[in-house]
């Protein structure tokens, strides 16, 4: 017996005393020789008669280690245990007590070293011995653990649990034979039993001795054929040994015997693959990933791997992946994973609104997922979703206040919204978290200016624009959109016309930036230039704005029914504004 099975969490005064009487009458055999002193009979409480002072601390020691070891506070009760062999060296139970401390704390030789002084003690005493070869096990020493669990069955030839470590450990030290046979042995006592299969499985795959391996795992299923895994186990058997019309034969009857099994599709798939049959390998993916049962994170693997490929230009890949990813969202509607590959599909086909919509789905699912917030954010922006835009960018606002780029889609958002108030405040906050970050910084400084410039704010503007230009004199899109906003407010245009002719070097036939520095030209009426840069820019562009303003710097080149074409031709694309009908109304350019 082991006195700490004996002793509760807690020792309260009421049962002390019974908790020495336990303590004493197991502790009286484990001395080496010699006993505590008794001393001071005399002065003892009647509680306490018969025990020394150093008996007493010695039994305080030990019941306030035990309490402290069986309540997770190892440490503590390391010390209380050492202090108790100061008291008595010798004593067999302490070191069994510390053997156990040193292993729970990943100690593994201080645990061995305290278990082969209590082991050697006392060589008959079992739960000594079966800490030994825990110890010797922790420390790799599995030859030594074998010594000592042998000798235990010799003792105890009934206890299995005994006969399991051991086949475990000849397996470990290359003793194939025997751990074999000894689980043979158990098998005659316990049955035909999964988990002893599967152990003579290991070892006889490593024989490779698969006849035996493949009569095991037919012995198995004749004990119980309802266990699926185990048939599996058999056609993983005929796979690993290229036996794959065997493999088939136990796959069919598998599906016999429980049709919804989504991994045997799994199977097939790779059996139809292995054979050349994409078609049929194909549908038994289908069949898997439409089965609600089939682990999320399996279905995710197998989609994740056609995307993989369609990055790269498998379009097949992308188009069976897609599929796959719709699917898989039927029949797990509420896995994120899922849904949020459906829109990495969509978003790379470009069908960005699709993209959008999946995105949402998933982040509903995972508010605390940084990737995804971000994806529903940039695919809202690029399908000018401005409403949710600003409101999914408050949302991650406070889930990750800590976020720039969050900050730098509210602003844009509540900027298309016209709400400029709130924009500007997102931008500023968005740009005090940005120090360091150069390149978005530049998005915020370019986003506050776009910002200022509504708000009629020019000075805060052309300070956005200065200072984003300071971080990067040769970014174009700051370059171009300062450019812009000059000639619109009819200010500074040497400088626009400067700022402009730089971004066109940088960035030649780009329809904006020809149709912004034709622009430039148009203000300052120089409208030979105006005229071509502008033609360059309709060449390259389609754009309803581009168009019209063809159609001014026509209409100031003195002609005027070509300008007027170019107004309707704007109009037909989309322009719906005021003045442009008002220009067409009247056959009259109007600022």
């Amino acid at each position: 017996m082991i006195i700490h099975k004996l002793l509760p969490n807690i020792l309260p005064h009421s049962i002390r005393l019974f908790a020495f009487i336990l303590v004493f009458t197991f502790l009286s055999n484990c001395k080496s020789g010699g006993s505590l002193a008794k001393t001071g009979h005399a002065d003892q409480s009647s509680e306490n008669k018969g025990f020394s002072p150093a008996e007493i601390q010695f039994g305080n020691l030990f019941i306030d280690g035990c309490a402290e070891r069986m309540k997770g506070n190892f440490n503590e009760a390391k010390r209380l245990f050492e202090s108790c062999l100061k008291i008595d060296p010798k004593n067999h139970a302490v070191y069994y007590e510390l053997a156990i401390i040193h292993k729970m704390l990943g100690s593994a030789m201080e645990a061995l070293q305290n278990a082969k002084i209590c082991a050697a003690a006392e060589p008959q005493n079992e739960w000594y011995q079966l800490l030994l070869a825990e110890c010797f096990v922790a420390n790799r020493q599995y030859l030594n653990a074998i010594k000592v669990r042998e000798n235990l069955i010799r003792r105890f030839p009934k206890k299995n649990e005994l006969k399991e470590e051991l086949a475990y450990e000849y397996s470990l030290t290359g003793q194939a034979e025997k751990a074999l046979n000894l689980y043979d042995e158990l098998e005659r006592s316990m049955g035909i039993n999964e988990q002893i299969t599967l152990n003579k499985l290991r070892i006889l795959k490593n024989l490779k001795d698969y006849k035996r391996a493949e009569e095991e795992l037919l012995k198995l299923i004749a004990s119980d054929q309802s266990q699926m895994r185990n048939y599996n186990d058999l056609a993983d058997l005929y796979i690993e040994t290229k036996q794959i019309e065997k493999a088939k034969s136990v796959y069919d009857k598998i599906i016999l015997l429980d049709p919804y099994n989504p991994t045997v599709y799994l199977s097939l798939h790779d059996y139809h693959v292995n054979k050349g049959n994409d078609t049929e390998a194909l549908k038994d993916l289908q069949k898997a990933i439409e089965n609600p049962s089939l682990d999320v994170t399996v279905k995710t693997q197998i989609i994740e791997d056609y995307y993989k490929r369609a990055e790269h230009g498998n379009h097949l890949a992308f188009e069976q992946g897609l599929m796959l990813a719709k699917l898989a969202v039927q029949s797990n509607p509420k896995a994120m994973p899922i849904n949020a590959l459906c829109g990495d599909f969509y978003r790379l086909d470009k069908n960005t609104k699709e993209a959008a919509f999946y995105y949402y789905k998933a982040v509903s699912l995972d508010k605390n997922n940084y990737r995804l917030w971000q994806n529903l954010l940039i695919t809202e922006n690029d399908i000018s979703a401005f409403d949710s835009l600003s409101i999914h960018a408050e949302q991650a606002i406070e889930i990750f206040p800590n976020q720039p780029v969050f900050y730098l889609y509210g602003g844009i958002a509540n900027a298309a919204l016209k709400q400029y108030s709130q924009a500007a405040k997102n931008l500023k906050d968005g740009l005090d978290l940005s120090s360091g970050n150069k390149r978005l910084m530049i998005d915020f400084l370019s986003a506050a200016g776009d910002n200022y410039f509504q708000m009629k704010d020019y000075a805060n503007s052309d300070n956005s624009f200065e200072q984003a230009l300071k971080l990067d004199a040769d970014n174009t899109f700051v370059l171009n959109n300062y450019a812009y906003y000059l000639s619109l407010r009819n200010t500074n245009l040497d400088l626009a016309e400067k700022l402009s002719r730089r971004a066109n070097e940088l960035r030649p036939n780009n329809a904006n930036y020809l149709d912004t520095y034709a622009w430039i030209f148009f203000k300052e009426k120089k409208y030979t230039q105006a005229l071509q840069f502008i033609t360059e820019a309709v060449k390259l562009s389609q754009s309803a704005t581009v168009i019209e303003h063809y159609g001014d710097i026509l209409y100031f080149s003195d002609k005027t029914e070509e300008a007027f074409l170019q107004w309707n031709k704007s109009k037909a694309a989309g322009n719906k504004s005021e003045i442009l009908s008002k220009k067409i109304k009247d056959k009259k350019w109007y600022e």
